[in-house]
C-alpha cells in the first residue's frame, strides 16, 4: 500500500490543476515496475492522451514527477522523493 505524504497532498491541491492532481494520484496508486501507457491512463482517468501529456508536463514542471532515462527508465513520483533524488544526484 502506498503512503502519500499529507503535506504533499495538501500542497498539490492548491498548486496543480484538477487534471494534473488526478494524474498524480493515479501515479501514486501504481506499483513499482509498471509501464506508463498514455492510452491506458487516459481511459482510466476519463481524459485524452493529449491531456495526459499536458498534465504530465505540469507534474514535471512543478517537481511532482521526474523521469530519468538511461539503460532503464526510472520515474520518481512526489516532491519529497524528487527532492531527495536531486540531492543525492548532486553528490556524485
Amino acid at each position: 500500500m502506498v503512503k502519500i505524504p499529507q503535506k504533499e497532498i495538501i500542497e498539490a491541491m492548491t498548486e496543480l490543476s484538477n487534471g494534473a492532481y488526478k494524474l498524480l494520484l493515479y501515479y501514486y496508486s501504481r506499483r513499482d515496475g509498471w509501464t506508463f501507457n498514455d492510452k491506458h491512463i487516459a481511459k482510466y482517468t476519463g481524459t485524452s492522451e493529449r491531456q495526459i501529456k499536458k498534465f504530465r508536463k505540469e507534474l514535471i514542471d512543478k517537481k511532482y514527477l521526474s523521469i530519468q532515462f538511461g539503460g532503464v527508465v526510472i520515474y520518481f513520483i512526489g516532491k519529497e522523493v524528487n527532492k531527495k533524488f536531486e540531492i543525492e544526484k548532486s553528490l556524485f
